[in-house]
């Protein structure tokens, strides 16, 4: 498989530091394969705004995490001002991970994100669930 680039949405990374499942196998099978891995700057704030809130235990892991698995995190200057150019997804929230992905060159957006997914692509970006991300990068 030729090297990608490949967005991962909070959902994911969160259920993959915390719970140990399909999440984190996507994520290890894609830094093994030497894909680039990448979030924007929300995602990171999200994740640990929710990890403070919700997994305060595992909190001080994220950025260790994120640090030592070598994700790129996108600075928002290079999306937040094209946001309303994404608007083809219905919660506005969710606009700055195809604005992000699109703008960086991703292939591919996994995502548990019902919104999300359900698109099933997005310009040339596939769109999928973990599990579906680990049939084709397995």
């Amino acid at each position: 498989m030729e090297l990608v680039r490949t967005f991962f949405d909070a959902n994911i990374l969160i259920s993959g530091i915390v719970f140990d499942r399909n999440e984190l196998e996507a994520i290890l099978i894609t830094m093994d394969a030497g894909h680039t891995l990448v979030i924007s700057d929300h995602i990171e704030e999200e994740i640990f705004r929710v990890m403070l809130e919700k997994f305060p235990e595992h909190s001080k892991l994220f950025h260790e995490f994120i640090s030592n698995a070598g994700f790129e995190v996108v600075p928002r200057d290079v999306y937040v001002d094209k946001l309303d150019d994404y608007n083809i997804v219905r919660d506005k929230h969710d606009r700055h991970v195809l604005a992000c992905a699109d703008l960086t060159k991703c292939n591919i957006i996994v995502s548990g994100d019902k919104d999300l997914y359900e698109l099933k692509k997005f310009k040339n970006i596939q769109i999928l669930k973990s599990v579906d991300y680990l049939k084709i990068v397995k």
